[in-house]
């Protein structure tokens, strides 16, 4: 298998592997902004968002026209105040195949993501609502992540509105925040 590395922020990367499928494609990235709160914590971060070719295979809830990501840290590994990953297929976090994990469609220049509850509770997509070694990881199962832009996608502007669960017990744990950001490349795998 070839392993393409794709850099998400400073401290992030994770891989897509590329599978016997030999599937490619074309990423195309933005550094954002996240403003927002998680269970009423306010918090500010920066990260990375990735629009992707789409991913041809995997899909239970119909094609998406394309597939994205987000990325602010890293909940799991690095809990921190508003730390999220959002991915709408597996296979875009290095997972061993590829799984459409959410509905993607786009409409007036915007694009609306929203995660499919029948598996949205993976494990892929999470959030913190605290920071250090005592914080909960969030797996989101509901809600709208909404990017749009007046200008080609030099620039884009949006919200994320989410609900996470707990690990052990069920919750309908809110994250919320404004997004902003500018294009900063492109690249194939």
């Amino acid at each position: 298998m070839k392993k393409v590395w794709l850099k998400l922020c400073s401290a992030v990367l994770f891989t897509m592997v590329v599978t016997p499928l030999a599937y490619a494609g074309t990423a195309n990235f933005y550094n954002i902004t996240l403003q927002g709160t998680v269970l009423g914590r306010p918090f500010a971060r920066h990260g990375i968002l990735a629009f992707t070719t789409p991913i041809p295979i995997g899909t239970t809830n119909g094609a998406n026209p394309f597939e994205v990501v987000i990325v602010s840290g890293n909940p799991a590994i690095s809990p921190e105040i508003g730390a999220i990953q959002f991915t709408t297929n597996t296979f875009l976090f290095g997972g061993p195949g590829a799984v459409d994990i959410a509905y993607v469609s786009f409409a007036n220049n915007c694009a609306f993501i929203n995660p499919d509850s029948r598996i949205g509770a993976t494990g892929l997509n999470v959030f913190n609502a605290l920071s250090g070694l005592a914080a909960d990881v969030y797996q989101i199962f509901a809600g709208t992540i909404q990017i749009c832009s007046r200008n080609n996608f030099q620039t884009i502007s949006g919200s994320i509105n989410v609900l996470g669960t707990g690990p052990i017990f069920h919750s309908n744990s809110p994250y919320q925040a404004i997004v902003s950001g500018s294009f900063s490349g492109s690249e194939q795998f």
